[in-house]
């Protein structure tokens, strides 16, 4: 196998977004500590994504980034937003700070709620810590945002201690390094993958946790296919010898391809249903509703699919002709 060939784009973006979702509370405890501590966990906190997605829809096109809005009570009492932002893509964007403002702005224009905003920069820029957005008009500042970040590359050099961290959050942010090493040789970002997979398992975690970070791992550490065939291999000989089955790279691959070639047919399927909806109607509005309807559920049904099996939203969009908002509905329920 040649280390020349191309490594496919991640899925770090869908990744991240699991992994906040399910571990809300220990990414606050690994990342921020001194925030987290003044959080009542005792009150379920509540995940806003739907919400959030209406207010940031219009920049989302084209962008390797995640953002999270989640409701918490602090333990004064006080409820407050906090808004999260993981930026994964590999290089700097001179528009991130402000970009940050505008979801503030747009958040604190509509809840009379406190916000946080809180950065994870999962680039490969050293030097690239943004940390506030200024803006001034005839020499007075108008604008000066403030937000907090945490830089995963500072924490290169701790593999060892990462992946000794009970913490879900050290494998991930061990992961990710892993991922910036190993961005443009295969063969190290193979043996880097099968290592953390070993590690994975070694932990003792529940068969949910370790699906989950199993999940996280495949998605941001993706190898060209003769690479990912070798890695399937060991992932084989490692589900006999733990005895826990996970859904491996090359099925979901062949799961991809089937839902790719059933995209046609499911649309003309459902195209089916809605004339004879439209027919039972008696009326020839009825039925162009009906095909309408048909059509757009079997659609929302594939992207159910396609997203439970790591294809990327674009690749959706361009496979289902599905809009921002369903989308968005569709993320925010996963």
């Amino acid at each position: 196998m040649s280390s020349s060939e191309t490594t496919p784009p991640s899925h770090a973006d869908e990744a991240w977004k699991e992994a906040l979702a399910l571990y809300f509370q220990p990414f606050m405890e690994f990342f921020y500590p001194h925030i987290a501590s003044q959080v009542n966990w005792a009150v379920p906190y509540q995940i806003l994504d739907k919400e959030f997605h209406k207010h940031q829809r219009d920049d989302v096109i084209g962008k390797q980034f995640v953002d999270v809005l989640i409701k918490v009570q602090l333990k004064d009492g006080q409820d407050c937003h906090i808004l999260i932002h993981c930026e994964v893509q590999g290089s700097r964007d001179p528009q991130f700070p402000r970009r940050l403002f505008r979801y503030y702005a747009r958040i604190d224009g509509r809840h009379d709620l406190p916000i946080l905003t809180l950065a994870i920069l999962a680039d490969g820029q050293p030097n690239w810590r943004p940390t506030h957005y200024e803006s001034t008009v005839c020499g007075r500042p108008v604008v000066n945002f403030q937000f907090a970040t945490s830089k995963l590359l500072d924490y290169q050099g701790q593999e060892a201690a990462l992946l000794a961290n009970p913490n879900p959050f050290g494998l991930i942010t061990a992961t990710q390094l892993a991922a910036i090493a190993s961005r443009s040789d295969p063969s190290a970002r193979l043996q880097r993958k099968t290592g953390l997979t070993k590690k994975l398992l070694q932990k003792g975690l529940d068969k949910k946790a370790v699906i989950a970070l199993f999940r996280f791992i495949d998605g941001v550490l993706t190898l060209p296919e003769a690479f990912e065939n070798t890695y399937n291999d060991c992932v084989k000989d490692l589900e006999k010898e733990y005895k826990m089955a996970f859904l491996t790279t090359p099925e979901k691959v062949g799961l991809r391809k089937g839902l790719e070639q059933g995209i046609q047919q499911g649309i003309q399927q459902g195209i089916q249903e809605g004339i004879q909806q439209g027919m039972q109607q008696g009326m020839q509005q009825g039925m162009q509703q009906g095909m309408q309807q048909g059509q757009h559920d079997k659609a929302l049904e594939i992207a159910r699919q396609m997203f439970r099996v790591g294809i990327s939203v674009e690749s959706i969009k361009t496979c289902t002709g599905l809009d921002d908002d369903d989308l968005s509905t569709l993320i925010s329920v996963h």
